[in-house]
């Protein structure tokens, strides 16, 4: 019988596909897993538990609107109540000015009879004078250069409220500010705990006054949460890197703001389930811009504090115009007048358009109809205009009026030039009577469809994929980031390019990196290096066709843009190529396939410290994800599959490294989604901690009916089942509960590769090996079990000399271990190891001794 010993202390290859079993010639065989669940490695080599997930808060489900048509509305403070009701522009205005009363009362809805309200939408509610015009939303650019309306707004001021049992009224929500700028607000209650009330009122707090003005409000709406899960998507805003970091969790008609996990506000959105799943952004400081091709644009502002945040309709000025039907509609011929100054009958002159200049032209005062007759033939000759494309009339003898049509009709086009041939003190000038205008429509609006995406880049925004142009980029003025102006001719005027393809491909969405990326539904592009300018910058195509699955990301890891391919089953990095001089996509991750196909959304975080990788979660549609770690320059990547008890349904990261994602999980009570937070003091998923003594612990309604894990001070406690939102706890804790889901993890080695004795020719398998030593070398670990693949899994033993003192419930080991004596055999030669209770798990080193 042979020995042959075993020996792996990295790990940071990951879980690599079942189809590279036995291919210890690839470089990442040595440090590669069979299997890798639940399970990560740092990139010094070793390997530990995933982190938790911790509980933050329900996902909204769908919504239905609570009518108001049986209600009766009322305003002390004077008003026409009807106008609340109609989302049609005619506002309400109070009769008295908003003065220093408090509370003063603007507002009554009494419903008759009390219903489940989770949130009230004010839309278009502002401080005016009661005679001023209908109020315009605040300029495209606001706030990033405008504070002018900061020193009339009432910060918190205004109350959503209802009528408590006791006849008091209740603040419903969060306060909101009320300025002289137009705002939207959705006032909410968390997801999930809606209010049930008859009475609800809108009222200013406290003594400040914002008289003359009066309060104006354009429509009301009250929602209520429905049983019927929405489709949803997180959504990063970094305004900074610090603490200014948001997570908007989008479902359909509505988000919710996350400020470092911690709920701040809700706002309106206009998305259906389906859309949500393809919307693009596009965010500058406190502005995000959402983007469908089916939807205008939505401009979302955090307009004041973190939890002010408004939304509506983006809009565009001097949107390049396109003939989308042949009509030329709205075009306008353009009409240049011949002066003539000191002519005499006799003269000549002749006239020059784009360079070509035409025969001698003879001037005469004696027949107006036969001078215009010979200017018209001489411009007729010449290639650039052409015959029947100029009408020439005179206005009288001495102006002659040139309107080009039909061919260059409808279109700004160039100046003629007329130049004096013979004459003794004449001379001859252009003058532009009408400039001419191309027709068309405007290239996107709500007739045509709107842009697939945009990204701010280079001073600019740019705008990509418009629902009938799905190859066109537009680009605003430099520095002037809502005015598509194209005209002038500068450097800095807007920009209306399309891509040049052989094929017809669809912009998905527009990356700003080196260059500014361009992703097609089948291949990827870029602008040239250098400066954007107008008014045909130059777009090349990149070596490689995969295209992007729509919906999904592209994200930055080393310089280079990595992103889903079309096909949703293949990560690719598009990185420049010095060697061709171009940019190639070539898959990455290849070694870990069977973990990064079926991609729906990917969430990323990049490494703050060195040593430290950049991290993706790469989110499946069959309700599993894997992370992937990766550290290029080290040569670092691998993949780890990642299982809770639930479907993992989307994922984003932020700049502070935090990975959030929405998971589907179960419940007794009926199945919600959740918003979950990696967390790495966190050992169970979905889970709530808590610091101080406890022997109950509540808030676990998203759990209701599950049975749960408690681990109490460090150490597994046993399970219990959430009932009424709380559990039991065996014993009361001393410092720390936590209480959630688990599931283990579970690491196998790859088949080694046995030597039977020097100078013999290695071989991957036998029939019969048998692992029958295994040693680990651990950092802190509670508990482990090992064995043989489709063996029993036995507890390694872990000497008690050798504990960490970390506290009451943390027998933690830090050292060798060994596990002897296993029975059986196997076909390949591997160790399989796993937990069967929660508790911190760490893997240095694994060397085994096979028999065979």
């Amino acid at each position: 019988m042979g020995l042959d010993i075993l020996k792996q202390s990295n790990f940071t290859a990951g879980e690599l596909d079942p189809k590279l079993r036995r291919r210890d010639n690839l470089k990442f065989y040595e440090y590669g897993l069979a299997k890798a669940t639940n399970l990560i490695a740092s990139p010094q080599g070793e390997i530990v538990n995933r982190p938790g997930l911790a509980y933050v808060g329900r996902v909204r489900s769908k919504l239905a609107e609570v009518s108001l048509s049986g209600a009766t509305i009322t305003a002390p403070n004077g008003g026409t109540t009807a106008n609340l009701t109609s989302d049609d522009g005619v506002y309400f205005k109070s009769t008295n000015a908003i003065d220093a009363t408090d509370p003063f009362h603007i507002w009554t809805v009494d419903f008759g009879t009390p219903k489940s309200i989770s949130m009230v939408l004010l839309k278009n509610y502002v401080a005016l004078a009661a005679g001023a015009a209908n109020p315009s939303p605040a300029a495209a650019d606001y706030p990033w250069t405008s504070a002018a309306a900061a020193s009339a707004t009432r910060s918190e001021v205004l109350r959503v409220q209802y009528q408590a049992g006791d006849g008091s009224f209740v603040d419903f929500g969060y306060p909101l500010d009320l300025g002289t700028v137009l705002r939207t607000r959705l006032v909410a209650t968390p997801p999930g705990q809606p209010v049930t009330a008859r009475v609800w009122r809108l009222v200013k707090a406290g003594t400040s006054t914002l008289a003359p003005n009066v309060y104006w409000q354009d429509y009301l709406q009250f929602l209520t949460e429905t049983n019927v899960i929405s489709t949803a998507r997180i959504w990063r805003f970094s305004f900074d890197q610090e603490d200014n970091q948001f997570e908007v969790v989008a479902t359909e008609g509505a988000a919710e703001v996350y400020k470092l996990g911690v709920r701040a506000a809700s706002f309106p959105l206009p998305y259906t389930a389906d859309q949500l799943l393809t919307v693009r952004r596009a965010q500058r400081l406190d502005t995000l811009l959402t983007f469908h091709p089916d939807v205008q644009p939505r401009r979302i502002t955090r307009q004041g504090a973190y939890n002010q945040w408004d939304v509506r309709p983006a809009t565009f000025t001097n949107i390049p115009l396109f003939d989308y039907d042949g009509t030329n509609v709205g075009a306008v011929n353009e009409k240049q007048d011949i002066n003539f100054k000191n002519y005499v009958d006799g003269d000549t002159f002749t006239l020059t358009y784009e360079g070509e200049e035409s025969a001698s032209i003879t001037f005469i005062t004696t027949s107006p109809a036969t001078m215009a007759a010979n200017i018209q033939a001489a411009l007729e000759d010449l290639a650039g205009i052409g015959v029947g494309n100029v009408s020439v009339s005179g206005p009288s003898t001495n102006v002659y009026r040139v309107e080009f049509i039909n061919l260059l009709g409808g279109a700004s086009v160039s100046n003629l030039a007329p130049q004096t041939k013979v004459s003794a003190s004449g001379i001859a000038y252009m003058s532009i009577y009408v400039r001419g205008k191309e027709g068309g429509e405007a290239a996107f609006s709500s007739t045509r469809g709107w842009p697939r995406s945009g990204c701010f880049y280079g001073s600019r925004l740019f705008l990509g994929g418009l629902k009938l142009r799905p190859q066109s980029i537009l680009a605003s003025r430099q520095g002037d980031y809502f005015n598509f102006n194209t005209a002038g001719g500068k450097s800095d005027s807007g920009i209306d390019v399309d891509i040049d393809s052989d094929t017809v491909v669809t912009i998905q969405t527009l990356y700003p990196s080196t260059t500014l990326q361009i992703f097609t539904s089948s291949a990827e592009f870029y602008f040239a290096k250098g400066a954007i300018n107008a008014p045909a910058p130059n777009i090349e195509r990149a070596a490689s066709k995969r295209g992007l699955k729509a919906g999904t990301p592209v994200f930055e890891i080393d310089a280079g843009a990595v992103f889903a391919a079309a096909s949703g089953d293949m990560l690719c990095n598009m990185s420049f190529t010095y060697e061709i001089d171009n940019y190639t996509a070539p898959p990455i991750a290849v070694q870990a396939a069977h973990l990064t196909t079926g991609i729906v959304d990917i969430g990323t975080v990049r490494a703050k410290s060195t040593g430290v990788p950049d991290l993706a979660l790469i989110v499946r549609d069959d309700g599993g994800a894997a992370f992937m770690s990766a550290l290029l320059s080290q040569d670092v990547l691998g993949c780890f599959n990642v299982i809770t008890a639930g479907n993992i349904l989307a994922a984003t990261g932020d700049a502070n490294g935090d990975m959030y994602v929405i998971v589907s999980r179960q419940r007794t009570t009926g199945n919600i989604l959740t918003l979950e937070k990696f967390d790495a003091t966190r050992m169970l998923d979905a889970s709530i901690y808590l610091t101080g003594i406890y022997t109950v612990v509540t808030g676990l309604d998203h759990l209701e009916g599950r049975t749960v894990w408690l681990y109490v001070d460090g150490g597994a406690a046993g399970q219990a089942v959430v009932a009424g939102g709380q559990v039991t706890l065996p014993r009361a804790s001393k410092r720390t509960v936590e209480v959630g889901l688990w599931t283990p993890p579970v690491g196998r080695t790859l088949p080694g590769v046995l030597q039977e004795e020097p100078g013999r020719p290695s071989r991957a398998s036998s029939l019969s090996n048998r692992t029958g030593d295994i040693q680990f070398d651990l950092g802190p670990t509670s508990l482990l079990k090992a064995g043989m693949p489709g063996k029993q899994m036995w507890n390694v033993p872990l000497p008690r000399d050798a504990l960490l003192d970390a506290g009451p419930g943390e027998n933690l080991y830090d050292g060798w271990a060994r596990l002897t004596g296993l029975t059986g055999f196997t076909a390949d030669a591997q160790v399989e190891f796993t937990q069967d209770q929660p508790g911190p798990l760490c893997i240095r080193q694994i060397i085994a001794t096979v028999s065979s």
